[in-house]
This record gives structure tokens, sequence and C-alpha cells, in this order.
């Protein structure tokens, strides 16, 4: 008997359109993943967080700045069964750091391809640390 298990839950919150489109295409390609719900801006993103219950949250940050990191920390502690998925064009191993440290499950650069994507939110699903293995030119 195969036994099916239940989709991985995820929360979108990401100002461009284009980056949310882009990663429901992705998770729509897997049975495995479902988009719950998707926002532009944070507060409606933490909203959403208390109502929703997602698994896994992907949560764009533009500076990875102190109140960005605040943020993360916040939602973390706030929603401790939600794992958090930075996704963010800021890149670099310092970056990473701060992220985790923050309370994030994972970091993503945004210019990650569509596995990449699908594999870090099963990472992070899972218990799993990610940090993308894709980085910009510099």
């Amino acid at each position: 008997m195969i036994f099916m298990s239940a989709p991985i839950r995820i929360l979108v919150v990401d100002p461009h359109e284009l980056m949310r489109a882009g990663i429901r295409l992705a998770c729509e390609a897997k049975n495995q993943l479902q988009i719950v719900g998707e926002t532009d801006n944070l507060a409606a993103g933490s909203e959403l967080v208390a109502d929703l219950s997602p698994d896994v949250l992907i949560l764009d940050l533009a500076r990875c700045d102190a109140d960005e990191l605040t943020a993360i920390h916040e939602l973390h502690v706030q929603f401790p069964e939600t794992k958090l998925l930075v996704f963010t064009a800021v890149d670099g191993s310092d970056v990473a750091s701060r992220l985790l440290s923050a309370g994030a499950s994972g970091y993503l650069i945004k210019i990650a391809g569509l596995d990449e994507i699908r594999v870090a939110i099963q990472c992070v699903h899972v218990g799993r640390t990610f940090i993308s293995h894709t980085h910009s030119m510099e």
C-alpha cells in the first residue's frame, strides 16, 4: 500500500508579483508543494502566518539589515513550527550566517533555478538547514 503524505503548505511574501508567480510555478510542478497564500509585504505576511499556519514561509528580504533580521527572529519565536526560507538578492556567506542566527531555516539567493527552490523548500520542511549553492557573479 502506498501512502501519500500531505503536501507542504507554503506562504510566499515577496513585493514583486513576478517573483511570487515564479515561486508558484515552481511549486505547482510538484504535487507535494502547495501555495496556501501570498502577499507583497511582511505585515500582511505575519497575519497570514497566524491565520494559515503554513509549513514553510518564503520571505523576500531586500537588505538583510538589522530591522529585517529582527523581523526574522520575531517570526521564528512567534511561529516556531513554520520554517523560514529567506529568498533574497543579497549574496554572501556572512548574510546567510546572520539570517540563520536570527532564526531562518534556509537562505536562497534570487538567481536560483526552479529546482533549487523546490529542494530548498523540501529541505527546510524536514528540519534541515538550506544554504543556496547559487551565487551571483562578483
